[in-house]
């Protein structure tokens, strides 16, 4: 009897530490607000996102873009850490190659809303905790929401639709 207590107090235990590390990735690590300034190449692709005739087009332009500049390998956290701890717009920008996806989320939430297109409050950031925290952009466009998923577009996931994960919480 005492080998299933200590099991069971072993897997609550990992639970629990578990569920603590994903919220503290999620308000400390995940990067938060607009800046005022952006870089100028920055800038000069935005410029260039919003030549589009229409906001679908704009953000399906958008959301292509961040999928070309960025990509999502599973597990490439692991590799290059430091990454996961990069909170500020113009590191990010900077740098190409592998993000996770709440970088390339706030990247994208950066181009939607400096574009002028978009206000922060028709923008909603979605998470879900899996076995690590995942993000996605829910856009409120005619009556529709579209799920913007840049960790899914690298994983057979569509545009408008974001990858169902098996998960205890969706934000």
């Amino acid at each position: 009897m005492k080998i299933y207590y200590w099991i069971l107090t072993l897997i609550v235990a990992l639970i629990g530490i578990w569920l603590i590390t994903n919220f503290i990735y999620i308000a400390f690590l995940v990067p938060h607000g607009i800046p005022e300034q952006l870089p100028d190449d920055f800038e000069a692709a935005i410029t260039e996102l919003n030549r589009s005739t229409d906001n679908l087009e704009f953000i399906q332009k958008a959301y292509d873009f961040v999928n070309s500049r960025y990509t999502s390998l599973s597990y490439k956290y692991l590799t290059q850490p430091e990454k996961l701890f990069t909170t500020n717009a113009e590191e990010i920008w900077y740098q190409t190659g592998y993000q996770p996806c709440d970088k390339q989320t706030y990247i994208l939430q950066l181009i939607l809303i400096k574009s002028g297109r978009f206000q922060p409050n028709e923008i909603k950031i979605r998470s879900i905790l899996s076995l690590r925290p995942h993000q996605y952009l829910e856009i409120n466009l005619n009556q529709s929401k579209i799920a913007l998923d840049m960790w899914g577009a690298d994983h057979g996931v569509a545009f408008g639709n974001y990858y169902k994960f098996p998960s205890l919480f969706k934000i």
